[in-house]
């Protein structure tokens, strides 16, 4: 398609510019180069939004075989496209890491290109991989909040970063404040107007009442969401939307409806979606383990953790774990359950999530008192 449109924009640059040419080869004027990688950015920035996740990979390397050519004309704000769209691919395998440094490589061009709207939509970003990959929370809360002042002035981007520091919040159990940051952000978008971006609030409101230990309270924000991207005919987020759900409505013992939602976030979500391949495995995993199906509800827990352990995300993989103790738990496997939660708590203190951390070692002790508590066996 770049070849063809090169050809295209060479065509009418020779009609426009025939009676001053001369009979000679002619190099494809630069800013024809520029626009056409400027456009051509765009439309594929549009296009990740409606592909299904398991095309990302395509995505990535038309993006990396593009960045050399951008560098050699220099076009700062085809570069900073470029690099946002790598960020969302990393973003959707879990390698906020990686992430990161794209995240700061598009706002690098952004600024370097006087695009301060590019500037403006990389911020945000920038703020939830302090979330959700190894950062401390202490730290990445402080970070956000820098960014929140970066962003003054422009209300979708500070209601996005609202969203990402009320999740923060949550991590070390200030609630009250947690909640009132998740709901000004819904409040902004959607007195802006930005409906779909409303309806993603529940990736943090949600996991915040959860770690509230409310789950009552996060089926009604996921499902306030799920419905409305289900009438939007969304495709994409709606899996992991469909996966939080199901754990929602798990932890308040509705395990057949809990399956339900399950099943909508595995014929939706991609293999490479790895957000909600983790989610929706880890509560399939112990809805098998309560229907005595022990064996399948394992593999299934374990193929959860092995995926999260191929990402950085510290708050995926203590979850993932704490799905696998409550398997090997029910099936009776108490040493294996101490181990997974024992590798849990790692996973969260590495993070300073101290609200799950204390829970999973709350978990641990109970363990310990079951099994100090049951009858000795005569020999």
């Amino acid at each position: 398609d770049m070849s063809f449109a090169n050809q295209a924009l060479a065509a009418e640059f020779m009609v426009k510019k025939g009676r001053t040419l001369e009979r000679k080869v002619y190099v494809v004027p630069r800013e024809i180069d520029l626009e056409i990688a400027r456009l051509k950015l765009a439309a594929m920035d549009i296009q990740y939004h409606d592909l299904r996740p398991e095309k990302s990979l395509f995505a990535r390397l038309d993006v990396e075989r593009m960045i050399p050519e951008l560098e050699s004309l220099a076009n700062h704000e085809g570069l900073a496209r470029a690099w946002r769209l790598l960020m969302f691919v990393h973003e959707m395998a879990l390698r906020w890491g990686d992430a990161e440094a794209a995240a700061v490589k598009t706002l690098e061009h952004a600024r370097s290109a006087g695009h301060r709207l590019l500037e403006i939509r990389a911020i945000p970003s920038l703020g939830y991989c302090a979330l959700n990959g190894p950062t401390p929370v202490p730290e990445a809360i402080g970070r956000c909040r820098i960014l929140l002042d970066e962003v003054r002035g422009d209300r979708k981007a500070e209601a996005l970063l609202m969203a990402a520091i009320s999740h923060l919040e949550a991590m070390q159990g200030n609630f009250p404040e947690a909640r009132d940051l998740y709901r000004a952000s819904r409040a902004t978008l959607e007195e802006l107007g930005w409906s779909f971006l409303a309806a993603q609030t529940s990736f943090d409101s949600g996991p915040v009442e959860l770690l509230a230990g409310d789950p009552k309270a996060a089926e009604s924000e996921l499902a306030r969401d799920y419905q409305t991207l289900e009438r939007m005919g969304e495709k994409n987020y709606i899996s992991t939307t469909a996966a939080l759900l199901a754990r929602a409505v798990y932890e308040q013992g509705r395990y057949g409806e809990a399956r339900t939602f399950v099943d909508v976030s595995r014929e939706l979500a991609a293999d490479d979606d790895v957000t909600s391949q983790v989610l929706l495995r880890g509560v399939h995993a112990m809805i098998l383990a309560r229907a005595n199906e022990h064996a399948e509800a394992e593999t299934m827990a374990r193929s959860a953790v092995q995926m999260s352990e191929s990402a950085d995300a510290p708050e995926a993989q203590g979850n993932a774990l704490l799905d696998l103790a409550e398997v090997l738990s029910i099936a009776g496997d108490r040493e294996g359950a101490a181990r997974a939660l024992t590798q849990a708590v790692g996973r969260f203190e590495s993070k300073g999530m101290s609200v799950p951390a204390e829970r999973a070692q709350a978990q641990l002790a109970s363990l310990a008192r079951s099994v100090a508590e049951e009858p000795s066996v005569p020999s």
